[in-house]
């Protein structure tokens, strides 16, 4: 479970309750937050801001948007390597995930540019 306190502070949850990670506040409240399908990744919206980080709330990147205002929803595409959020502005907003591999059991596939695919 992923949860913001106060606005400012994004919280990760397991399924006991237990607190595994606390970010310190962020500049602007967090408006939107998003698990990817596989659960591995999830995505937070906030002001001119989306950030990707992991299941354990290390943030891997940080994308600074410019008069977008809030990311109010963000949702994810089924295989969980791209994203698009809706901005306050009525601006929309992508992002793709790279430097990550996935396996079916017969193939093991890695995305190391948004152009560039290695099987």
């Amino acid at each position: 479970v992923c949860a913001c306190a106060h606005g400012l502070v994004l919280q990760v949850w397991d399924s006991f309750g237990r607190l595994l990670y606390q970010s310190s506040p962020f500049d602007y409240s967090v408006t939107s937050v998003a698990w990817n399908p596989s659960g591995e990744l999830f995505a937070v919206g906030s002001f001119n801001t989306m950030q990707l980080c992991d299941r354990m709330g290390w943030a891997y990147s940080k994308l600074h948007t410019q008069d977008t205002g809030s990311i109010m929803s963000l949702s994810w595409t089924a295989d969980g390597t791209q994203l698009a959020g809706a901005c306050g502005s009525g601006a929309v907003v992508f992002g793709q995930v790279v430097d990550i591999t996935l396996e079916d059991g017969k193939m093991q596939v890695r995305a190391r540019h948004y152009r560039v695919v290695c099987a």
